[in-house]
């Protein structure tokens, strides 16, 4: 359990602890949040069984809302996106229970974004019918209403959705002002953004104690695959069997020295399974020699994964050690 400023002084002004205490232990506390291994990536979307069980019920009451428009007309759609915006303010600021908080959000977007494209379009499809429909609302709205979620919530996984319909809008726009433009750009000069964004924010927090450590996890999560897929795919559509592995171990390095550089797991790991999805491909599409090379390639990135985990912290303090002190590294997290 984490202690916060309230509960040191709640404690101090009901006798619990003497104010000289309260400070000595935030000193305590604030030195153990500096000493490596303590900066861990803890990440939560669910707190207990008790939130699934209230999500299976949310699941289930959007599905059913699929149908219910047919029956009793598109003025249900709005209305029950308003029920699961109340719903998200219920479990964010009342009962404090965050997975039914998060999925609640995703049903308002989910909700808002269908009643939007129904306006427009008339339609009263399924969200897949509206969703490639070719004027994109339905995206867009998505967008906005989940957007408008994060912004009121701060529930720091609604980055992820932001995300990626905040992509597809820019593709969708760009690819229409500019039909020429190649798509793997697009992504990827998104997925440079959203890094750009994610190590910002990392700077802000370096000792990973506030929201914000939790805002970029999710965004490297995302942004890491984004900026690889481009390069792997501009290479493996080649046909250049060897420039395809090449690649691979290429980007993994890369992954791996930014994602010790900054302290962060989730870079390298989303790069890591894009890289075994990409692998499990290859080896479906070549031939059995080229497979069996696919497949070492993979059992050599395992393996430097598990020796990676294990000796993460030496690992980078050496790195960071050997590198020239700049001021620009003042802002990543310390070493040892």
């Amino acid at each position: 359990m984490k202690l916060d400023p309230e509960d040191l002084a709640a404690a101090v002004e009901n006798g619990i602890i003497q104010p000289g205490q309260a400070d000595a232990l935030t000193d305590f506390l604030t030195a153990r949040a500096q000493r490596p291994g303590a900066r861990t990536e803890n990440f939560r979307v669910v707190n207990n069984f008790g939130e699934v069980f209230i999500c299976i019920g949310q699941v289930m009451i959007l599905s059913a809302i699929a149908s219910v428009p047919f029956l009793f007309g598109a003025i249900t759609l709005p209305v029950m996106a308003v029920l699961y915006w109340l719903m998200a303010e219920f479990f964010t600021f009342r009962k404090l229970r965050l997975a039914p908080a998060i999925v609640a959000s995703l049903g308002f977007a989910a909700l808002s974004a269908r009643s939007y494209a129904v306006l427009a379009e008339g339609d009263l499809g399924g969200f897949w019918t509206l969703l490639l429909s070719g004027k994109y609302t339905f995206l867009l709205a998505f967008a906005v209403a989940i957007a408008l979620a994060f912004i009121r919530f701060r529930l720091p996984f609604l980055l992820l959705p932001l995300a990626l319909s905040a992509t597809a809008c820019v593709y969708f726009l760009a690819s229409t002002i500019f039909p020429g433009l190649p798509y793997l750009a697009i992504f990827g000069a998104c997925g440079l953004a959203i890094l750009a964004t994610a190590i910002w924010l990392d700077s802000l927090d370096p000792l990973r104690q506030s929201r914000t450590t939790a805002y970029a996890f999710w965004l490297f999560i995302i942004g890491s695959p984004l900026t690889i897929h481009p390069l792997f795919f501009s290479v493996l559509t080649g046909g250049e069997f060897g420039s395809t592995v090449g690649v691979i171990l290429g980007c993994a390095l890369t992954a791996t020295l930014l994602g010790l550089l900054l302290d962060r797991r989730s870079l390298v790991a989303s790069s890591l399974i894009y890289f075994t999805i990409s692998i499990g491909y290859m080896s479906s599409q070549f031939a059995t020699d080229m497979a069996m090379t696919v497949t070492v390639t993979a059992l050599l990135i395992g393996s430097g994964v598990v020796l990676l985990g294990v000796f993460w912290y030496p690992l980078r303090s050496m790195i960071m050690r050997s590198l020239p002190q700049i001021a620009m590294f003042e802002k990543l997290p310390p070493y040892a």
